[in-house]
This record gives structure tokens, sequence and C-alpha cells, in this order.
């Protein structure tokens, strides 16, 4: 189950964070290393006491003046910090020989959980599965757009991500320069929600084929939904297009694209086109009624404008 996998992939990756805080704080705390019969520290404080005692001795005997006890004393004070630190690194010290061994088990248990992890998250384990179970799908999807469709509304989100993919992996190992396979791949693209994707294969397709009436009227529907309405140029390919072999799905954008445009003459005429057409398509025939109304209720004004 999807829930659980992720469940176990964070309840991992907190194991794993806490292991090494842990291993952190065992190398970094510092334990001692040796015993000794006595303390080093005091012993170390009597003789610097001595000494200074030693140096204000001879002072008071004029023995040395002031410049010389200062110097005396900064040497002194700087000879005994020196051999504090070399007692407290020599009596307490980090577990150093034991970094080599744990840095290379924890280095092994962060590979391994961050595979596991990202394994189930980011699907590499679905990809690789995809691979090896959908390539003679992928590949047969790419010639024959009916089998590509029905693959798509039997499987899963992420499977058909996946097979999108593959179906473009198959177009490169097999050098496919055709249009009309270029343009099944952006309809798996498009009908997965990835029209940036699908724009590409299009643009690829038209290029090796600028005069395709599919990829034509793709390219006019990636532009219609995304700058709800048509370029000049695409308008005036897919009005050729609908003037020698007209089609439902062409009028239809053509009409919306009038519409949008503010030409409404245009757009009743594509409605009175389009009549004769959706009578075995009740969902659209219904759409178009609704978009008739709107045309109708502009023309009015429309015609004192002009």
């Amino acid at each position: 189950m999807p829930g659980t996998k992720t469940s176990a992939g964070k309840t991992l990756m907190t194991a794993f964070i806490l292991l090494t805080v842990g291993v952190l704080v065992y190398l970094l705390y510092p334990v001692r290393q040796q015993s000794i019969e006595f303390d080093e520290k005091d012993e170390a404080i009597k003789i610097y006491r001595e000494e200074v005692a030693y140096i204000e001795q001879q002072h008071q005997k004029r023995l040395i003046d002031d410049t010389d006890k200062a110097q005396l004393l900064q040497e002194l004070e700087r000879q005994s910090v020196l051999a504090m630190l070399a007692i407290e690194q020599r009596t307490f010290a980090y577990r150093r020989s034991l970094v080599p061994t744990v840095f290379i088990v924890v280095s092994i248990m962060a590979g391994v959980s961050l595979y596991a992890h990202f394994y189930e998250k980011k699907g590499i384990g679905a990809w690789q599965r995809a691979g090896s179970e959908f390539s003679t799908a992928a590949l047969l999807g790419l010639f024959d757009q009916s089998y590509m469709h029905n693959f798509i509304t039997t499987h899963n989100d992420r499977e058909i991500g996946n097979y999108c993919f593959l179906m473009q992996r198959e177009l490169l190992k097999k050098r496919v320069q055709d249009a009309d396979v270029l343009l099944n791949v952006a309809r798996c693209h498009l009908l997965r929600g990835s029209p940036e994707l699908a724009e590409i294969a299009v643009s690829r397709a038209l290029r090796n084929n600028p005069n395709n009436a599919s990829g034509i009227y793709l390219l006019a529907e990636l532009e219609f939904s995304r700058y709800h309405q048509l370029s000049d140029s695409t308008g005036k390919k897919l009005t050729a297009i609908a003037r020698e072999k007209p089609s439902t799905d062409i009028l239809y954008l053509l009409m919306l694209n009038s519409y949008t445009r503010g030409e409404f003459r245009q757009a009743k005429s594509y409605v009175h086109r389009l009549r004769p057409l959706i009578h075995q398509r009740p969902m659209l025939a219904k759409s178009l009624d609704a978009i008739e109304a709107k045309i109708d209720a502009q023309l009015p004004a429309y015609r004192e404008e002009k």
C-alpha cells in the first residue's frame, strides 16, 4: 500500500538520523584514555605557584629588575598554559581509532536507507518495473493510437507517466522520425497532463511534416488551451484543413476561437456547419447549444458596432 511504503520510508529515515546523531555524540565526547596515580593538573598548578614565588623572591633581592620580572612571569604563564593543554589532551581524547570503522558503517547505512527511501518515494522502482513490463506496450503505442489510448485509460497515473517516457525512449532507440508516431507521443503526454512535453513532440512532428493535419490540429489544441485563442498562422492552417476535410473537432475548435476573438458572425457560421455532424454526440450538442445562445446574445451589439 502506498501509505505503508511512505510511512516505512519516514521511519527508516528517522532511525538513520537518530543513529547518526548518536554516533557523532559518541565520537565527539572525550573520555579518559589512561589511569593516573595523581592529579597532573594539581601538580602543574603547584609548580606554577612555586615558580612565581621564586621570581618574586629574586625581584625582592634585586637580582632582577621590573622588566625582567614581567618577562619571566609572561613566559612562565605561556609555558604553564601549554603544559595544561598537553595534560588535557593526554588524559582525555576522542575515540579516533573507531572513526574509520564507524564512518564506513554509517556510509553504508546512509546509502541503503536513502536508496530504500527514494526507491519507493520517487518511483525509481516503478520506473524499473515499467521498463521491463511496458516496453512492448510502449512500442505498440507508438504506431497505434487506439492501443496507446486504451493503455492510458486502464492504468494509474504513475504507470501512465512511465509509459509516455518509455514511448519516447523507444522512439529515440528506433530513431523514428515519422510525424504520426511523434504525434502519438504528444497525445500520450497531453492525456497525462503534460502540455509542455506534448508541445515539444508536436513541434518535432511538424518540423518533419509541416502539412500534417493531425499535427496542426494538436498544435491548435495546445495553443488554445494556453492562450484561449489561436495564432493567425495556426488559425489559417486549421481553416484550410476544415475547408478541404471538415471534422467535428476542427470545426468546434475554430468556432470557439472565433467566439473568443469576438468574431461572432464567423462563429455562427461554424455552428451551422457543426449541426449536421454532432447528432451522434449528445454532450457536444448540448455544449454547442449553450455557446450558440451566447453568440446570439452578442450578435445584435456586434451588428451595431459594424
